[in-house]
């Protein structure tokens, strides 16, 4: 099935604004970021790219396609780990 411009890129600006969440997470607070911080941007950009694989590997087999709804869940629930760690109230 087709995608949608509409539906391309809603995905595209979720992972984008996931991702800026993230970077924002782990180079807002003051002095140097952690290595765990670092990571936490790294799977943030591998976790979609990786959901995009997997959704196009899926359709061209004609399985629902899902892995970029769970991809972007994912780098949500990393956000909600590095908030939580942070220890600040927001």
């Amino acid at each position: 099935t087709k995608m949608t411009v509409a539906a391309r890129s809603s995905r595209a600006a979720a992972a984008g604004l996931l991702l800026a969440a993230t970077v924002i997470l782990v180079v807002g607070p003051p002095g140097r970021p952690s290595w765990a911080g670092m990571s936490a941007v790294a799977a943030a950009v591998l976790v979609p790219a990786l959901g995009w694989y997997g959704g196009r590997r899926a359709a061209t087999a004609g399985a629902r396609p899902v892995f970029a709804f769970r991809a972007v869940m994912a780098v949500a629930l990393i956000d909600v780990v590095l908030l939580v760690a942070s220890g600040r109230v927001v």
